[in-house]
């Protein structure tokens, strides 16, 4: 009876990733480039995301709020502005490619303990 238990508490506890839209939302990423841009977006557990632009080490850009996902795009819908941030991505393995228009950014994937 407890070690049931105990299975049902752990099993109760793990995220299932069922697509690509979980699997992008497990972890958090990064990227940079060599100019001294570099840019992380965050997965919250209060359903948020963060999306920040550092240059020279300072943050730049921050844009947090609700986010929408599906298996090809990201909107982020931060409270505080009449925009949303709304990001194409493919996700290969370690790396996500998101597109802005027109742009490309290179995400690596990190570990959200890191």
């Amino acid at each position: 009876m407890c070690a049931a238990s105990v299975l049902c508490l752990c099993a109760c506890t793990q995220r299932i990733i069922t697509g690509t839209a979980d699997e992008l939302a497990m972890y958090d990423w990064h990227c940079e480039n060599d100019f001294g841009i570099s840019a992380d977006l965050h997965f919250n557990d209060d359903d948020t995301a963060s999306f920040i632009i550092y240059e020279n080490g300072k943050a730049s850009l921050q844009i947090s709020g609700l986010y929408k996902i599906d298996d090809t795009s990201l909107t982020i819908m931060p409270e505080d502005t009449f925009f949303d941030l709304n990001l194409d991505y493919k996700l290969y393995d370690d790396e996500c490619v998101f597109t802005y228009d027109n742009y490309e950014l290179a995400f690596k994937k990190v570990s959200k303990d890191s």
